[in-house]
């Protein structure tokens, strides 16, 4: 409906039920769909590829929520490389040593991920009433359903068919 303005999850995954090349998200219009999302959050284990698209299509960083699967490598902190500050400036001098003990972190590190961290943060933006609308792949499919199923939310998908 023009004007309205939804409230989305997109999943993505590169799993090989999903297909290993997301390319495609390059050529998805995106574009259309940046004024008419009041909320949005982006999951799946190509979630950052997914929010660096959006961001090209014009969604502010700010105004969508990345949720990864599994906490990134590069935002875990570099014990080695503050190791090998520590015994510089020990060898230096002592003073040195007590300034690097003192510095803060760089950047505050997330520890929610996951399609259930996913789930929550959209469904709690969502207002009651209203309806969220969740575009994943296949394999972003079957975890939702696994989650709302693990919830109480849903049957299991063959449940009650047999009859």
């Amino acid at each position: 409906n023009e004007g309205t303005h939804r409230h989305v999850l997109f999943v993505l995954n590169d799993n090989i039920a999903d297909g290993r090349d997301i390319s495609w998200i390059w050529d998805v219009d995106f574009e259309q769909a940046v004024n008419h999302t009041s909320t949005l959050v982006v999951a799946g284990s190509r979630a950052l590829d997914l929010a660096l698209r959006l961001k090209y299509a014009g969604v502010a960083q700010d105004k969508m929520i990345t949720v990864t699967t599994a906490p990134l490598r590069a935002m875990k902190p570099d014990t080695s490389l503050a190791a090998r500050k520590k015994r510089r400036a020990k060898n230096r001098n002592v003073k040195m040593l007590e300034e690097a003990d003192q510095q803060p972190p760089l950047t505050e590190i997330s520890h929610h991920y996951g399609i259930a961290e996913a789930l929550d943060s959209a469904v709690r933006q969502t207002p009651v009433g209203e309806t969220l609308f969740a575009v994943p792949t296949y394999t972003g499919l079957l975890e939702i359903q696994r989650e709302l199923e693990r919830r109480g939310l849903t049957p299991h998908y063959w449940e009650g068919r047999d009859n």
